[in-house]
């Protein structure tokens, strides 16, 4: 509160008692909005998807996870069968069962 208090000068009086108020009913949201305002601070565009219209961004959502799936490996041994280290070990790998 005290560091507040010191800073509040700095502000339009018009923004002091609102700020403190905020601060003091813990609606920090409505607090950094104001200090946002004040100090000329713009929101960053980074969760938004780029495109003039509906379709551009859809389109543009639909490329971008696309990209992150990727594409089938390189299977180079893919005939290859690998042996089970572990065998009979008991553990049912049929649907679930009341019991369990």
């Amino acid at each position: 509160m005290q560091h507040l208090d010191r800073t509040l000068g700095n502000f339009p009086p018009i923004y002091g008692p609102h700020l403190e108020e905020s601060h003091i009913n813990s609606q920090h949201g409505k607090a950094w909005k104001l200090v946002n305002e004040l100090s000329g601070r713009r929101t960053s565009q980074r969760g938004q998807i780029k495109g003039d219209t509906q379709q551009e961004r859809v389109k543009n959502w639909y490329e971008h996870f696309v990209g992150l799936l990727g594409s089938e490996p390189d299977a180079i041994d893919a005939d290859i069968v690998i042996p089970s280290i572990f065998e009979n070990l008991g553990i049912k790998e049929g649907p679930f069962e009341k019991d369990e």
